[in-house]
């Protein structure tokens, strides 16, 4: 890739404002995509790895209630 050809000053660009942001912080938005969370900055193309997202299994067993507080008055 050579001085001239616009992807390079694209590609110096993006990195020199991402050294930028870095420096005076970055603005992070949380991006939601199918499947994966991320943080991403609002200024530059910085982005962190995220977090992955399973889905919960459907399985049809019946489940067993949730534990219930009873009170019992007894009256004498």
């Amino acid at each position: 890739m050579s001085a001239s050809t616009p992807s390079y000053w694209s590609t110096v660009s993006s990195r020199l404002s991402q050294l930028i942001c870095g420096l005076s912080g970055h603005q992070l938005l949380l991006s939601a995509e199918p499947g994966r969370l991320s943080l991403k900055c609002m200024s530059c193309p910085y982005e962190t790895p995220g977090w992955t997202i399973k889905e919960r299994s459907r399985d049809n067993r019946p489940r067993r209630p949730a534990a219930v507080l009873v009170e019992q008055h007894v009256q004498g």
